[in-house]
């Protein structure tokens, strides 16, 4: 065998390693584009996630809003016709054996004790307030499931 003769295996094996070598450069490109598509999804996955963090302390700090404007102040204090005021029941739920209990040191009439105060429905006292007194107006009452309860309010001004 001369050195310039080319034999039948002598060229099975160089094109078994120019297909090897091709193969191989092949098989790491598209690890390297099978790499960056995955750090591309991460990158990805990681926006949704912060996006998805973002909506839910969005959500929950409405939900925060909403239950405090779902609370609202059972009863309403309002002037009516110079010393009468008039209490409304503002809940959602009839108020029984209702006292309204006056600021001290004050000229009351009318009826401040009521077995019953509709929903919706107001009662109207009169209270003279002196200078210099107290505004502060409880009102007590039994819920419907039986449990006392206790409002203040202030006395609103003269018109």
């Amino acid at each position: 065998m001369d050195r310039g003769d080319v034999t039948i295996g002598d060229a099975a094996t160089a094109v078994g390693v120019v297909v090897a070598i091709v193969l191989g450069v092949l098989s790491w490109r598209a690890a390297r584009r099978a790499d960056a598509k995955a750090e591309t999804a991460n990158q990805h996955a990681s926006a949704a996630n912060s996006i998805a963090q973002e909506a839910l302390d969005v959500a929950k700090h409405q939900l925060v809003l909403d239950e405090r404007a779902a609370v609202k102040e059972p009863w309403r204090l309002i002037r009516h016709q110079g010393e009468k005021v008039q209490l409304t029941n503002t809940s959602a739920y009839d108020a029984r054996h209702v006292t309204i209990h006056p600021p001290d040191r004050t000229v009351t009439r009318g009826d401040f004790g009521h077995e019953l105060v509709r929903a919706g429905s107001s009662v109207t006292v009169t209270i003279v307030r002196p200078w210099g007194s107290d505004s502060e107006v409880v009102v007590t009452w039994e819920a419907p499931d039986g449990s006392p309860q206790q409002w203040t309010g202030a006395l609103p001004p003269k018109e």
